[in-house]
C-alpha cells in the first residue's frame, strides 16, 4: 500500500514533533534524541504490522455453522440452535422423566378422604399406586388439551375457560 504524500517519513535524526510521545528533554544529547526517535519509529512500524494482521484476519470468511445428521455427516445449518427459556427447559426435563409428579402422601390423603365419603374402606399400597398413576396421567392429559386450547386462541397463559373447553371436548 503506497504511503500518502502528506505524511513525511521520519528520519532518525529528525527532531521530535509536538505530538510525539517520546520523552526528550533539552539536556539530552543528540544521540539520545536519535534513540528516542528510532524507538518511536519502531513503535509505529509495530502498530502498522498489528493493523495489517488484524485486517487480514477480518478478510477471512468464517465457515457456516455445521451440524451432524443421522448418518454422521456434517451439514451446514442455516440457523444455529437457539437457547431455550428456563421454563421450556423445565418442561422438556419433566417430559423425559418417568417419575410421578404429585407427592405420594398428599395424593393418598385425597384418595382416603374421597373413599371415606363412600364408606369405611381400607386401601392397599398397590391400589394407592394404581390410583396415583391413573390420576396423574388423567391430569397431565387434561392440562395438555387445555394448553392446546390456549395456544389455538394465540395465548400462552392457561385460563379457566381453557380447562372447561378441554373437559367438554374430552367428553368428561
Amino acid at each position: 500500500m503506497p504511503r500518502s504524500k502528506s505524511v513525511p517519513r521520519k528520519q532518525p535524526n529528525d527532531e521530535p514533533r509536538r505530538g510525539d510521545r517520546s520523552k526528550t528533554t533539552a539536556n539530552n544529547s543528540s544521540s539520545s534524541n536519535t534513540e528516542a526517535n528510532t524507538s518511536a519509529g519502531e513503535q509505529h512500524s509495530r502498530a502498522r504490522s498489528r493493523l495489517r494482521r488484524s485486517r487480514s484476519s477480518e478478510s477471512h470468511v468464517q465457515p457456516p455453522p455445521t451440524s451432524v445428521d443421522r448418518g454422521g455427516r456434517r451439514t451446514a445449518s442455516a440457523n444455529p440452535p437457539r437457547r431455550l427459556l428456563p421454563s421450556t427447559r423445565e418442561m422438556i426435563k419433566l417430559q423425559n422423566t418417568t417419575t410421578l409428579l404429585i407427592p405420594k402422601l398428599s395424593i393418598s390423603r385425597v384418595i382416603r378422604e374421597v373413599m371415606h365419603e363412600f364408606g369405611d374402606f381400607r386401601v392397599t399400597i398397590d391400589a394407592l399406586e394404581a390410583l396415583h398413576e391413573s390420576t396423574e396421567m388423567y391430569l397431565v392429559d387434561l392440562f395438555e388439551r387445555a394448553q392446546m386450547c390456549a395456544t389455538h386462541r394465540n395465548r400462552v397463559t392457561l385460563q379457566p375457560k381453557d380447562m372447561k373447553l378441554a373437559l367438554y371436548l374430552g367428553g368428561q
